[in-house]
C-alpha cells in the first residue's frame, strides 16, 4: 500500500467515504478466493496432523474454482476441502510484486488472502490448533486420515477498511455491503463457498470493533472503541430490524452474522469457529471452537 493511498484513506471522514465506495478504483480492488494448501492427518502411532502451504505458494496463485484442476495436474489426493473464512482483506493483502494465476494464461494479480502477518501466523499455528482440538482426535470420528485442501476466502473480496486503520471503516463498509445493495455481496459470499463445496468450514472472520462517531457527526472518537452491535446497525448503518432477527438472538457481530448465513446454506458441512489468525500470536486465542 503506497504512502499516498494510505493517507487518502484516513483523510475520508464519515459523511463522505460511501462517495469513494462508488468509485471504480474501489470496486476494481479486489482479493479474490485462494486454495493455500494442505492438512495432512496420520492417525499411526498418534494424531500427528500437519499443515503446508502449497510448494509453488510463493510464486503461483491458485483460484479455488480452480481447485480440482490443481490437484488433477499436481497429482494431490484428498479427502476433503477445508474453508477459512475471514471478513475483509486490509493493506498486506495488496502488494506491488505479480502472481502468476495458475493454469490460466490472463496475467497475473497482485493480491491474496491472508498475506503479511495474518498469513504468517496461519501458516505457523494452523497445525497446532487442529492437534489439539476434539475434533481431529481420532474417536470422534470427523475426518479420517488423509489429505485435506486448505483454502481462504473472504466473505467480502472487496477492502472494507479501505487500507485505513480497521477501527475507522471496516465495520461500517462491511455492515452496509453485506445488507444492502440487494444483498449482492452476502449472495456472492454463499456462491463462492458453494463452488468449493467444502467438507468443513471454519469461520475465523473478526467479531468488529470500531471508533464511534462524535457528537457532531463529523469525524471519530479514537480515544476509545465500540464493539459491533444491534444498536451500531440500526442507529448508523440504518439496517432495518427485520434484517437483524436472522440472528435469533445471537449477539450481533461479523462472525454471527456470517455463521447464520453459514449454517442456513451448507447443511452438511462440519462448521467450526475461531479468532482471526492476527490474534493467534496469543496462544489464548488459538482455539476451535464447535459453537458461535
Amino acid at each position: 500500500m503506497n504512502n499516498e493511498y494510505n493517507e487518502r484513506c484516513n483523510n475520508i471522514i464519515s459523511i463522505n467515504y460511501r462517495d469513494y465506495l462508488m468509485s471504480k478504483e474501489w470496486r476494481n480492488k479486489i482479493c479474490l478466493d485462494e486454495l493455500i494448501g494442505f492438512v495432512s492427518i496420520n492417525r499411526d502411532g498418534g494424531d500427528d496432523v500437519r499443515f503446508e502451504v502449497r510448494k509453488n505458494y510463493k510464486t503461483a496463485f491458485v483460484k479455488i474454482e480452480d481447485h480440482d484442476r490443481y490437484c488433477k495436474e499436481q497429482n494431490v489426493k484428498y479427502n476433503g476441502k477445508i474453508a477459512i473464512i475471514l471478513e475483509s482483506p486490509h493493506t498486506e493483502e495488496f502488494f506491488e510484486k505479480e502472481l502468476q494465476v495458475f493454469g490460466r494464461d490472463e496475467g497475473f494479480l497482485k493480491a491474496r488472502p491472508a498475506n503479511g502477518q495474518t498469513g504468517r501466523l496461519f501458516e505457523k499455528y494452523f497445525s497446532e490448533i487442529l492437534k489439539k482440538s476434539e475434533i481431529f482426535k481420532k474417536e470422534s470420528g470427523n475426518l479420517p486420515p488423509g489429505d485435506y485442501s486448505v483454502s481462504l476466502i473472504n466473505s467480502i473480496q472487496n477492502q472494507c477498511s479501505l487500507g485505513a486503520n480497521t477501527y475507522f471503516y471496516r465495520d461500517r463498509v462491511w455492515a452496509r455491503l453485506w445488507f444492502c445493495n440487494d444483498e449482492y455481496y452476502k449472495c456472492n459470499f454463499i456462491e463462492r463457498v458453494k463452488k468449493l463445496d467444502p467438507t468443513i468450514i471454519i469461520n475465523c472472520s473478526t467479531r468488529g470493533k470500531h471508533y464511534p462517531l462524535d457528537n457532531k457527526k463529523t469525524g471519530y472518537n479514537t480515544n476509545k472503541k465500540r464493539d459491533f452491535t444491534m444498536n451500531f446497525l440500526k442507529e448508523e448503518c440504518r439496517i432495518k430490524q427485520s434484517k437483524i432477527d436472522i440472528l435469533n438472538g445471537l449477539d450481533v457481530n461479523i462472525r454471527n452474522l456470517i455463521s447464520t448465513e453459514i449454517k442456513k446454506n451448507f447443511t452438511s458441512a462440519k462448521i467450526f469457529y475461531s479468532n482471526h489468525p492476527s490474534s493467534w500470536y496469543s496462544e489464548h486465542n488459538r482455539i476451535l471452537y464447535d459453537h458461535i
